[in-house]
């Protein structure tokens, strides 16, 4: 029985040699500079192309909605939007989310008080 000619390498492993640029042939590594969301914690890259900026402002508070509905076929069949959905203003008057808009409330509180 022959030895493997290479190692698996662990996750942390990989993440060390990708970060640092080491690797043989390899070039350094590519940096791409992240906003995260303070309030879902989900990230965008603060250039999407060339000179295109991230920007927050493209949520209209007034008219988009804030809860989708969004149907799906079942493992690997894909999701697909149907339409229908709830405006901030309509989820406060229906109550049925009311723990969640509390948790956006205080999170944008410590927001503001963080960006004065």
């Amino acid at each position: 029985m022959t030895k493997p000619r290479f190692r698996l390498m662990s996750k942390e492993e990989k993440r060390q040699e990708v970060i640092s640029g080491s690797g043989g042939e390899r070039k350094k590594p590519t940096l791409i500079h992240n906003a995260v969301c303070p309030l879902c914690r989900m990230f965008r890259s603060l250039k999407k192309k060339e000179d295109t900026p991230l920007s927050y402002d493209k949520f209209d508070v007034n008219n988009d909605n804030f809860i989708i509905e969004i149907a799906t076929g079942g493992r690997g069949s894909g999701f697909y939007p149907t339409g229908k959905g709830m405006t901030l203003k309509q989820v406060k008057e229906s109550g049925e989310y009311d723990e969640l808009l509390e948790q956006i409330k205080e999170q944008c509180k410590r927001i503001l008080k963080v960006l004065g």
